[in-house]
Parts: structure tokens; C-alpha cells; sequence
């Protein structure tokens, strides 16, 4: 089969992958997608070019109006077939979105009904919008290939290159969203071809016309278009000076008028736009007012390795609005893959093999493109937060590309389609793994388990919805991993008010250490939905904060926030009496950790039931007149089943046997005994206040438990004062 057939096949198998990923990804689950479409819609109807106001809330397109209109105008093409009236008036907003990629579920930014589908009014114009960029990216494929030609590859490696194109996952998505990083991509890799394609013959008018012609298209595709302009003309520059323009005044003058022809007419307009309507030519100034919540103010080190963090990830795979991501292991055979490209270009760029690697100029071309991409894309990093994304140096994605193939190609120069083929291929599985195995479930309501649902609660909140039963699983969990608390809905009658379920963890002494609000069902259910009888499954997911210091319970405390006036809804207990605005859960167990430091090894035991493992004594001096000290024991125990009526006496025994009870007070003063289940470790905090006017002693001190019928003593040491 020939190379161009063989070419036409690898654009039709992406343009069908990239189409199914445009039609299956839920509407504006994309990072911007929904002012890219705002951007659209307003073209389509007739409007004109949006015009940056400096403020996000009255700019059509928000921030997007910032970039020249070729891609929006393109989209908005695309959807003439279908009616997209109504669009803004069926956009909920998930205003609980879960950011981090390493947390399950509510991902979504947009809450969809029940049934929806791509192919329904207005959604289908929406759909129709993203072709566009499924157009930009057969053609980025097809670009790689010619580039790949170009810069002395063979026809196999240069199908590699553009088949390595095709499978990068973060490609395939970017081509299958409304984004305006598509277009520039494939004008930028245009560019690339021309340039090449005019270091390779001498330099003719034509040549130069085709260069400035494509940099003019990303110039008006996209802001970022501007630098493949300034490439271009670097280029150019290089041509000039190899043949000798430079001598021939005249001819290099009409090369450079000819290059300049294409940027002047495609872009030059909108530039001069620019500077009436802003007084600048790129309208920087007035974007940077309209991200201005985006601005980044210090630059610090953590914030650094985590913009390198996410722009490995988002380099490779990294979906939704970068918190949809692919499991580690990945990542690393990506990064593999890499370091064998590599390890090619080392061990044999002195001895290299023509058709494996691309010829001295186009090795510059290709090196020049990369670092000035990736040296703007640190630039935007800097200037903004949470810009550190892949997608904004695939410009030079097809330059990155043919470094690899040709890199992997070098490692076994007798089979050189071997390694590069093995990688494209895993890269095409992951790619087409990736829709039906991460992306959709990220959006899909959440299925409840097969067991039945606990009953091990009921409280009414707002009249409206019953909370049947929940449970956490794990029930024990150490600080930094993940729970998931379990949660069954029964409605009474739906909320007719916008409201949320919000959760607070709480540690000793019911400290808060984090608050947690989102809709139910992972996002996918707001309570207005609900229909009256229905059973509701709802999992919230979270990480344990690493401040949590085990061994230590820690309570939910959960309630039904109304968003329009701030305040959570009553709650009535199953007997209809009023029990404020929240129920505290069961306690989640953390596990681990080590007794408090200077404790006493004990030898007490209720047999079957609790042990005391070590004991601490605080002595305080009075606070006041007519007031003894203040001892306080941190007890250690190791439970072995719930004890609900376990109680504490103290008893101080003076030097000639004297006993005088300093109190009495119930275990579990935090970790409710009636709680403990057996392996639970935890440590009790006891105050008991000694009687004023008592010598100083000193006393023998002994502590004496109760419960479940036993009764056990231990000394636990002298004590004066």
C-alpha cells in the first residue's frame, strides 16, 4: 500500500476516534470550553467580534475574546445545521466541582438532567461546534507526516511520527472539544512544513508567499500565534543568509515583502483593531485585567513543582478540566517512553543513519520550534496560575514527535520502526481505553453497592428528604488516604430551593479540620430533581488530612446548606423532635500512631473489654481562692467491644491509708464508649479538680474502672505538691 493511502487510512481512523470523543464527552467538560462556545454562538448570531470590556461578567467569551476569531468563525460554521437557541438557559452549574484529579467522582462542571443526549436541541449545534476541531486535528496528522518527509525522515518513521501525533491521548482529546488551541496547532504545523520545504530549494517568491501565508493563519487563529510568525521569519532569515540573499538587495527585499504579504493580510486587521480599541497591538493589558483572579502574584517552589507536575500529566493525559486523569503507572511507561527517545539521540546523534534522523537544518527548525514553545509556555506559566498545560506547547507537538520517533528509531537501527511502533501502539490503547474506562465513568451517576443500605440512622431535614443510613468505607483510614462515606436519601418531597449537603470533619474536642459541600450523588442529583418516594445512593469521597494525628476518632457532622440564604435546614430525629441543624455521625477510626510521650506502662484490665496500656499525670496549681489543683490523666486504652456505662473513679490514699475519692467521670469523654469496637486504640483526657485545701501530700494515686459488670484497679503512681 502506498505511503499516501496509508496515510489517508491513519487520518480516517483519528478523525473517527476524535468525532466519538466529541459526541461522548459530556458539553463543556473541557478546560474554557464553555466561553469557547460563548465565543461561537455570538459570531454565529451575527453580533460581531466581541469586544474586551476588562470585566469577565459582560465580555462575550470572557477571556477567549482576547484571541484573533479564525477557529470561533470555523465553528460557528459548523453549527448552522442545528439550532442553538436556549443553550445558556440549560447550563446548570456544578458549583462543587472536584479539581483534584486523584479524587473520584463530581468532576463535572455543568449538572445534566436525567436522559440527556448530544443529539437533542441545542445541544447538537454545541456538538457540531467541536468538528471544528476534529477538522484541525486530521489535518495536524496529516501536516506531521509531510513535516516528517520533509525534514529527511522515511516513509515509515514519518507515518510513525504522525501516528505518534494521532495516539497521544491529550491530542485526541484536544481535538475533540471546542478550543481555539486546535487551529493553532495545525496552522503552526503548516508553518513548519513550509519552512522546511523552503530550507530544502532555493528561495523563490512562492516559497516565502507559502510561508507568510501560513504563519499569517496562526497568527489570526490564536494570541500564541504571534510567535509562529516571529519563527517564520527566523526562518526565513535562515534561508536568506544560506543562500546568500543578502547579497541581492533588491531580491531579499521582495522575499520579504512577498513573506510579510500573508501575516499583513490575514492579521494585520486585527492588530489594528487592537491597538483603536485597547491602545496596545496584542491587547495584553486588557487581558490580564480580565483573568485578573488568575494573575499570579508570588512565585514560590511548591507552587513550581506542582506547575511541573500538572504539565507532565496534562503533556500526556489529563481530561476534563485537568481532573480527569489516568492512573499513575501510566504516566511513567509515558515517561519511559521518553527516556528511551532519549537515550537514542545520546548514544548515537555522532553516528547517524540518514532516514532515521532529520537532516542538520530541519534539526534546527525542529529544535528551535520546541524551545520557543515550551520557553513561552514557562513564560504564561509565570505571568498566570494554573497555566502550566500541555496543550499550549503542542504547537510544537509534531516538532516533539519526530524527535522521539527519530530518537526511539536510533536504539535499533536494524529495526527501526520497533520501538517506535511499540509506543505508538500502547499510546493508541490508552487513547482508545481511555473514553470508556475513565472519561465517561468520571461523569456518570454513581451505582450503589449490592448490599442492602445500613439503618442505622433517621433524621428528617427540611421536612423534605430522609437520611436513612450511612457507612464509611474503610471504617478505618490513617491521615493522607482515602474514605468514602456512604450515604442513603429517602424523599419526602423534592427542595424546591438550590441547595447542598455539606460535611464537616471534626477532631478532638469537635475541632474542625475540614469542610466538605457538594450536590448529591457525586454532583449528579440536586435535590430538586428528586421525586417523592425515590431512594437516593450518595458517596462523597475524601482524604484524611495528614493533620490528624492517630490514634483518633473523627466525626462527620452533616447538614443541608441553602445556597440562597447561607444557613442549613432544620433536623428532626425519627420521633419528630427537633435536633438543631446537623447530625454528627458515627466516629471514623485513625489508626496507628504512638501514645503520648511520657506515659507509665499499665497493668489494667476488664477482661473482653478494655485494657489500659499507659497513663500520664498533669498536675496544675489552683486557678483561684478556694480551689485545689487540677490533675488531668491521658489514659491510653485499647478497646475490645462498646462499653456504654465504662466509668473512671480517682482515689487518693494518704501515707496512713486514708481514701478520698477525687471523682467520678464516664470513659470516652470524646470516643464515646458506646462506639469502641474491638482493636480501636485511643486516648482519653480526663480532668478531675481535687478538693480545695488538701495537703500537699504526698498521695498514692489509683484509678479505679467500671463496666459491663467487672471492676479493675491500678496505681498509677505518687503525686504531691
Amino acid at each position: 500500500m502506498s505511503f499516501r493511502w496509508r496515510l489517508g487510512l491513519l487520518a480516517l481512523a483519528f478523525a473517527l476516534l476524535a468525532t466519538t470523543f466529541s459526541f461522548a464527552i459530556p458539553l463543556y467538560e473541557a478546560p474554557d470550553e464553555t466561553i469557547h462556545l460563548d465565543y461561537v454562538i455570538w459570531l454565529r448570531e451575527g453580533r460581531g467580534l466581541p469586544v474586551m470590556t476588562g470585566d469577565p461578567t459582560t465580555t462575550p467569551g470572557g477571556q477567549e475574546a482576547f484571541h484573533p476569531p479564525l477557529y470561533y468563525a470555523l465553528a460557528a460554521l459548523f453549527t448552522l445545521p442545528a439550532d442553538p437557541t436556549g443553550y445558556r438557559e440549560a447550563q446548570r452549574v456544578n458549583w462543587y466541582q472536584q479539581f483534584a484529579p486523584d479524587l473520584p467522582g463530581n468532576k463535572h462542571v455543568m449538572v445534566r438532567p436525567p436522559g440527556e443526549h448530544p443529539f437533542q436541541p441545542p445541544l447538537l449545534a454545541l456538538h457540531l461546534a467541536r468538528l471544528a476541531s476534529v477538522l484541525c486535528g486530521v489535518a495536524t496528522v496529516v501536516l506531521t507526516a509531510l513535516v516528517a518527509r520533509l525534514a529527511g525522515l522515511g516513509e515509515e518513521l514519518a507515518l510513525l511520527a504522525a501516528a505518534l501525533v494521532a495516539a497521544l491521548p491529550q491530542f485526541v482529546f484536544l481535538s475533540a472539544v471546542t478550543n481555539a488551541d486546535s487551529a493553532v496547532i495545525a496552522a503552526s504545523t503548516a508553518t513548519l512544513a513550509s519552512a522546511l520545504w523552503l530550507l530544502q530549494r532555493p528561495l523563490s517568491l512562492p516559497r516565502a508567499l507559502l510561508l507568510g501565508g501560513t504563519a499569517g493563519l496562526a497568527a489570526v487563529s490564536k494570541g500564541s500565534g504571534v510567535l509562529v510568525v516571529a519563527l517564520a521569519t527566523v526562518v526565513l532569515g535562515m534561508a536568506l543568509l544560506a543562500g546568500q540573499g543578502w547579497r541581492q538587495p533588491r531580491r531579499c527585499v521582495a522575499q520579504l515583502l512577498c513573506f510579510a504579504v500573508g501575516p499583513t493580510m490575514l492579521a494585520g486587521w486585527w492588530f489594528a483593531r487592537n491597538f483603536v480599541l485597547y491602545g496596545e497591538l496584542l491587547g495584553w493589558q486588557q487581558l490580564n485585567r480580565l483573568a485578573a483572579a488568575l494573575v499570579r502574584q508570588e512565585l514560590t517552589l511548591p507552587a513550581l513543582l506542582q506547575d511541573a507536575a500538572e504539565l507532565r500529566t496534562s503533556s500526556w493525559a489529563l481530561f476534563g478540566w485537568g481532573n480527569v486523569a489516568l492512573p499513575e503507572a501510566l504516566y511513567f511507561g509515558f515517561d519511559g517512553l521518553l527516556l528511551l527517545a532519549g537515550l537514542g539521540w545520546v548514544l548515537h546523534w555522532r553516528r547517524p543513519r540518514p532516514g532515521l534522523i532529520p537532516t542538520s537544518p530541519a534539526l534546527v527548525v525542529l529544535l528551535l520550534w520546541l524551545g520557543a514553545f515550551l520557553g513561552a509556555l514557562v513564560r504564561w506559566a509565570i505571568a498566570f496560575e494554573h497555566a502550566a498545560q500541555g496543550r499550549l506547547w503542542f504547537p510544537a507537538l509534531t516538532a516533539f514527535s519526530i524527535l522521539v520517533v527519530s530518537g526511539l528509531a536510533q536504539l535499533f537501527p536494524r529495526v527501526p520502526t520497533l520501538l517506535p511502533g511499540l509506543g505508538v501502539g500502547g499510546l493508541a490503547s490508552v487513547a482508545g481505553l481511555a473514553l470508556p474506562l475513565v472519561i465517561l465513568p468520571a461523569y456518570a451517576a454513581p451505582v450503589p453497592p449490592a448490599e442492602p443500605p445500613p439503618t442505622n440512622v433517621r433524621a428528617t431535614f427540611g421536612e423534605a428528604v430522609e437520611l436513612l443510613g450511612y457507612r464509611f468505607v474503610p471504617e478505618r483510614a490513617a491521615p493522607g488516604e482515602f474514605v468514602t462515606l456512604q450515604l442513603w436519601w429517602r424523599a419526602h418531597q423534592p427542595l424546591t430551593r438550590d441547595a447542598a449537603i455539606q460535611l464537616r470533619l471534626l477532631a478532638r474536642d469537635f475541632r474542625p479540620v475540614a469542610t466538605m459541600r457538594s450536590y448529591p450523588a457525586a454532583g449528579t442529583r440536586p435535590f430538586d430533581w428528586w421525586q417523592p418516594g425515590e431512594v437516593v445512593f450518595d458517596p462523597h469521597t475524601f482524604r484524611l488530612p495528614r493533620t490528624v494525628e492517630p490514634p483518633d476518632y473523627l466525626r462527620l457532622e452533616l447538614g443541608i446548606l441553602d445556597r440562597g440564604s447561607g444557613q442549613l435546614l432544620p433536623v428532626r430525629d425519627a420521633a419528630g423532635r427537633p435536633v438543631g441543624t446537623s447530625v454528627t455521625l458515627a466516629p471514623l477510626r485513625v489508626p496507628g500512631g504512638s501514645w503520648p510521650p511520657g506515659g507509665t506502662p499499665m497493668d489494667l484490665e476488664l477482661p473482653g473489654t478494655l485494657t489500659l496500656a499507659s497513663a500520664r499525670m498533669e498536675l496544675a496549681p489552683p486557678e483561684g481562692d478556694g480551689q485545689g489543683p487540677t490533675l488531668t490523666l491521658l489514659l491510653a486504652w485499647v478497646a475490645a467491644r462498646p462499653l456504654p456505662d465504662a466509668r473512671a473513679t480517682l482515689r487518693l490514699v494518704t501515707p496512713g491509708g486514708a481514701v478520698i475519692v477525687a471523682g467520678e467521670q464516664p470513659l470516652g469523654s470524646w470516643h464515646r464508649a458506646s462506639d469502641w469496637r474491638a482493636g480501636d486504640r485511643f486516648v482519653d483526657e480526663l480532668d478531675f479538680s481535687l478538693p480545695a485545701g488538701l495537703l500537699p501530700g504526698p498521695y498514692d494515686l489509683w484509678l479505679d474502672v467500671t463496666g459491663g459488670g467487672q471492676q479493675a484497679s491500678a496505681r498509677l503512681g505518687k503525686v504531691g505538691w
